[in-house]
């Protein structure tokens, strides 16, 4: 009976926590968004880029089949972060969804309207971002974001030296850097929705690139590795050094194909910038 008894409660301690992996996976941990706080130091920073925060965020996929959004809980997060500079990594919308309608724009509009970055706020297009992308274009300049698409802008705090934001396109198969030059005096942020990238710099001058897309694996198994894959996968996460470029990659905000998050949850990057 005793060993009856042991053996019931194994079972029911092996159900209830294999439920809690499942709720956690499929309900809490898609919606906790984590900030992970970074700090880039370089020479190359102007003095008046002391202590400037950057904001990076990615991967929201906004009205994916069957998944609830949380516009208010992401911007309430970054704007408790008083971000100096936004910047947005690509994949606004997931490729499940329909064609935005009215609604759809004005909430996507007001979400990154609310965004408060004194610097202004940037963004690029993603891999799923295509099927729409006249929308999505009208939709970012119409809501006081600028699209990087294949160029360079010089950011003043101030008066002063700038730094350069630049954005690429996600088609690395077509890859252009050219318009980045090989050397510059300016620190240069490269932002690419895709992490890939850094391995294929060559001489372009980037101090910093910041990527997206991989969702940090999305959902990670023990000896097996993640269940969803966007390019190489060199970099699913976090801050690395390639060549003498600093790579930092978000884990992203949200999901697709499937709803589910397992030892890889949404991120929140905030970056300080330290000359």
């Amino acid at each position: 009976m005793r060993k009856k008894l042991i053996l019931i409660g194994i079972l029911a301690t092996l159900i209830l926590a294999g439920s809690l992996l499942w709720l956690d996976a499929t309900v809490w941990s898609i919606h906790r968004y984590p900030v992970k706080p970074y700090v880039v130091q370089s020479e190359q920073l102007p003095s008046t880029f002391a202590n400037v925060r950057i904001v990076f965020i990615s991967d929201l996929h906004a009205y994916a089949t069957g998944r609830t959004d949380d516009f208010e809980a992401v911007l309430s997060q970054v704007n408790a972060l008083a971000p100096d500079i936004v910047i947005f990594g690509g994949d606004l919308v997931d490729e499940s969804a329909p064609t935005l309608g009215e609604d759809q724009l004005n909430e996507l509009s007001n979400f990154l309207k609310l965004m408060d970055a004194p610097l202004g706020k940037f963004a690029v297009l993603g891999m799923q971002d295509g099927a729409q992308e006249s929308v999505l274009t009208s939709l970012y300049m119409q809501s006081d974001v600028e699209l990087l698409d294949q160029k360079v802008v010089e950011v003043y705090n101030g008066s002063g030296k700038s730094i350069r934001l630049a954005g690429i396109r996600p088609d690395l198969s077509q890859l252009d850097l050219s318009f980045l030059g090989t050397t510059s005096e300016s620190f240069t942020v490269l932002v690419s929705a895709l992490p890939d990238v850094a391995d294929r710099l060559g001489e372009v001058d980037a101090d910093l690139i910041l990527s997206g897309s991989t969702h940090g694996g999305q959902v990670r198994l023990p000896l097996f590795g993640p269940l969803f894959t966007s390019g190489e996968m060199n970099y699913v996460s976090g801050k690395h050094m390639v060549g003498d470029s600093t790579l930092i990659v978000s884990k992203g905000l949200g999901t697709t194909r499937f709803h589910a998050r397992f030892l890889a949850d949404p991120d929140i990057l905030s970056i300080r910038l330290i000359p």
